[in-house]
């Protein structure tokens, strides 16, 4: 759960936040298998390539044997708002059944668009806040980072064809069945995105 929480917010959704983090539980299930205190993300502007400091305080409530996550990602307009699709072979955008025990592995074998360094960066994290790296089944326990301080890298031009500069709200939805309906936690986020560059951040 802790690898899918940190690692999908971060590494699936672009986001930074333009204030203070607003987030919200959306679970639906009767027997959540995560509790969500807190997540902040920091600073106000982040410019990529730079610096995120992530602040986080979660409880795994129950073993998990396997994870599978969902992420809705809508871009706001004036006139609504538009969902972004699903960018194949990069599990960016709206995505379905993303296997959340082999996250930092694909990551760290460079078999994502997301750099090595990032995921060595996520996987030293969760092992200082946890004693242990992230893999499944996933222990009872609780995950908390303050100001963990992390270096965003670049993006590339197939990711910024789908993801430009604006305000999006994202789902993130946990199973640990791919075919259930109800979800064993949720996270919902209104964040920014910002591209200093042609080229933007986590990926190679």
């Amino acid at each position: 759960m802790k690898i899918v929480l940190f690692t999908a917010i971060i590494a699936s959704s672009y986001l930074y936040t333009d204030a203070a983090t607003t987030w919200s539980d959306c679970s639906t299930g009767t027997n959540n298998a995560v509790t969500v205190y807190n997540i902040d993300l920091s600073p106000p502007t982040v410019i990529f390539p730079g610096p995120l400091t992530v602040s986080l305080n979660l409880t795994i409530n129950r073993q998990i044997d396997h994870i599978f996550v969902d992420v809705e990602l809508h871009k706001k307009t004036l006139f609504g708002s538009t969902k972004v699709p699903c960018i194949s072979g990069t599990n960016v955008g709206s995505c379905l059944n993303i296997d959340g025990c082999h996250i930092i592995d694909d990551i760290l074998n460079g078999s994502t668009p997301v750099s090595i360094a990032f995921g060595q960066q996520v996987q030293d994290a969760l092992i200082e806040a946890t004693g242990h790296k992230p893999q499944c089944p996933i222990p009872m326990e609780s995950v908390v980072f303050t100001q963990k301080h992390f270096t965003l890298d670049a993006i590339p031009s197939n990711v910024l064809s789908s993801i430009a500069d604006g305000n999006y709200h994202i789902k993130i939805m946990l199973k640990d069945d791919p075919t259930s309906t109800e979800n064993v936690g949720c996270l919902e986020l209104d964040a920014a995105i910002k591209n200093g560059a042609h080229h933007g951040f986590l990926f190679n």
